[in-house]
């Protein structure tokens, strides 16, 4: 009985202050990664609605109507004229990008041509933003992000039914 009540009196004198001092001291590196992680995410989301707000200096507009039914550019420029950043918009600075028919697989080199040789227009205009309106299917979308990812920025938009206008998504790809 001696020994089991010298390890009790050991455990309870030495290894239990140890032990939470040592816990103590491991959990400051898990609260100061918390801290730092709650810090960044809080300036990602200040960075986010900044890019959210800037046009540009020479913005310009990409209308890409893949409905073959529909044509969205109409509701589109009604947005831009709404807007106090797009009222003064030059009309060679909104490029428009129609596709009248389904998109199938053979169709896709012929997209991808297009869409180049509209996002060359948009180059020659001299514009450091493009503001992109989309509409079709969600093939088009990856190359459309493709080919706009490592180019000038890029503010996506998207109609918003409920609000019956276009909503601001933030940029394409958002470098921090």
């Amino acid at each position: 009985m001696k020994i089991i009540d010298t390890l009790n009196t050991f455990t309870m004198t030495y290894l239990d202050p140890v032990g939470i001092w040592i816990s103590l001291l491991l959990a400051i590196p898990v609260i100061w990664t918390w801290i730092i992680l709650l810090g960044e995410k809080r300036q990602k989301k200040k960075i986010w609605k900044e890019a959210r707000k800037t046009t540009g200096n020479l913005p310009a507009v990409l209308i890409i109507d893949m409905l073959p039914d529909k044509d969205i550019s109409s509701n589109i420029r009604q947005y831009l004229n709404t807007e106090k950043s797009f009222k003064k918009l030059p009309e060679e600075r909104i490029i428009s990008l129609c596709w009248d028919k389904s998109l199938v697989p053979e169709d896709m080199p012929e997209f991808a041509t297009k869409l180049r040789k509209k996002i060359g227009e948009i180059y020659q205009t001299g514009a450091d933003r493009i503001h992109l309106f989309f509409a079709g299917p969600a093939v088009a979308a990856t190359v459309i992000g493709s080919e706009l990812s490592n180019n000038i920025p890029t503010t996506l938009y998207q109609f918003d039914v409920t609000k019956g206008s276009y909503i601001n998504f933030g940029p394409l790809k958002l470098v921090i």
